[in-house]
């Protein structure tokens, strides 16, 4: 597993950014936006989604929302549907927020898995 880290939005090394999910395959980078779940505003959520929506197309990556709530508890379908993905965006917020849904959806499994 490799990881692009950033302190604020895509940052200042956005081509490596574009190489290592080109590399990666093929399908969409999923943007995970739970991190701000705790906030109760949805119209701050949307604006940071389609931020992040924006700079991955202007490096020539589709995207779309992965919101891991939906796959509470633990279904089948999130793993479906991370085989199609080819990197994860997760937005900045309340990471103890983050890590619950993670917990919750099952996709803390699929990192886990995708260590070793």
């Amino acid at each position: 597993m490799k990881l692009y880290l950033s302190s604020f939005r895509i940052g200042g090394m956005g081509r490596e950014l574009r190489r290592l999910a080109t590399e990666a395959g093929k399908g969409p980078v999923e943007i995970i936006p739970n991190a701000l779940d705790g906030y109760g505003n949805p119209e701050r959520r949307a604006k940071n989604i389609a931020l992040a929506a924006k700079e991955l197309r202007e490096l020539g990556l589709e995207s779309r929302e992965l919101d891991l709530r939906e796959f509470f508890p633990g279904r089948e379908e999130l793993d479906r549907r991370l085989l199609d993905s080819r990197a994860f965006y997760v937005l900045g917020g309340n990471t103890f927020v983050l890590r619950r849904a993670m917990l919750l959806s099952g996709f803390d499994r699929y990192l886990l898995g995708s260590l070793s």
